[in-house]
């Protein structure tokens, strides 16, 4: 992220070095810039259109895929104000404006297994700087 979106990566390091000085912040990884991340650990995991309104709304946040799936016919990405569908595989990572953007991912073949990471920071610590 931070070779292509400088600016947002120091936006995001900043906040929380700031918060950090203010509150008991615990960074869940050092090496990326959000304050949170979470494992998506079920079978097939699937999440239905959506907006991450609580991010922050000209952010990014990390999807990082996982598992063993057939990605040309399941577990696409359609983001839908582009008009994009991305065939996603697994080990590859998308950054999306997940704020700004409606996601889904497509459902996969009964037997396979598609997990997820994603990192994010919730738009009301920007509030704090």
């Amino acid at each position: 992220m931070i070779n292509w979106l400088p600016l947002i990566f120091q936006h995001y390091e900043d906040l929380l070095d700031d918060a950090a000085q203010h509150f008991p912040v615990h960074r869940p990884d050092h090496n990326l810039p959000f304050a949170s991340m979470a494992f998506n650990m079920s079978d097939q995991v699937v999440c239905e259109q959506h907006k991450d309104w609580f991010n922050l709304l000209l952010g990014f946040c990390i999807l990082f895929v996982l598992g063993k799936f057939d990605w040309t016919k399941g577990g696409q990405l359609l983001l839908y104000e582009p008009h994009v569908m991305l065939d996603v595989a697994p080990g590859d990572i998308v950054w999306i404006p997940s704020a700004y953007i409606t996601h889904v991912n497509l459902p996969i073949a009964l037997g396979e297994t598609r997990y997820s990471f994603t990192g994010f920071t919730a738009g009301g610590l920007f509030q704090l700087r």
